[in-house]
């Protein structure tokens, strides 16, 4: 592991895991949800086309993979009639300062800086649902959220993204360094804050 990924690692345990307590939580509510979260705004950034195809093939699989899952859970909580309504929930406080976060970082930063954006959302999932794994949910909508990201097909997208990271990470000066970690940090807190939401059904406050 290079210097910058045990960094963003440490981030990961001191910021996430107040965290793999809430690892028990539900991870997201119909308000919460988007896939856009995904969307690979950086990769114009990117100087390699590897790297171009890589994020813009998950960018794709996420969006297909996370809306069969939805659709799924929908289907079995009863409310796949009122489906377009849920979908068409307007998106709560921490899923919007977490998309406006993404977005600016990705549209006007360099490669590395895009990459540190978005990489808790790959790891941070993975973590935790690998972390969940072993004793999983007795509730087969939580089981199914569970193995989905536990499993060895999401580690093994999250793995090339690790590569990718240590690669880069390899070249990177100081200043840009310290500048990823720092991004890396404040996408594992938008992560708690997006997660956290859902649990404590935290919307907009009515005025």
């Amino acid at each position: 592991m290079t210097a910058a990924k045990a960094g963003m690692a440490s981030t990961y345990e001191s910021t996430a895991t107040g965290g793999a307590s809430e690892a028990t939580r539900p991870c997201c509510s119909a308000s919460e949800t988007t896939p856009t979260l995904k969307r690979p705004r950086f990769v114009p950034h990117a100087h390699d086309a590897a790297d171009v195809a890589l994020f813009t093939q998950h960018a794709a699989d996420a969006i297909t993979v996370e809306r069969e899952l939805h659709a799924s859970l929908l289907s079995e909580l009863a409310v796949a009639a009122h489906a377009d309504a849920v979908l068409n929930i307007e998106a709560g406080p921490a899923t919007t300062a977490y998309i406006d976060h993404l977005l600016a970082t990705c549209a006007t930063g360099s490669f590395s800086d895009g990459l540190a954006t978005v990489l808790p959302c790959y790891w941070i999932y993975a973590q935790v649902g690998e972390h969940l794994l072993a004793q999983s949910s007795p509730d087969p909508l939580y089981a199914r959220w569970i193995s989905t990201y536990g499993g060895p097909a999401f580690a093994d997208t999250v793995g090339a993204v690790l590569d990718v990271v240590d690669r880069i990470g390899e070249h990177l000066s100081a200043t840009s360094a310290q500048r990823a970690e720092h991004l890396y940090t404040v996408g594992a807190r938008h992560e708690w804050m997006f997660w956290d939401a859902a649990w404590t059904h935290r919307g907009w406050p009515t005025f």
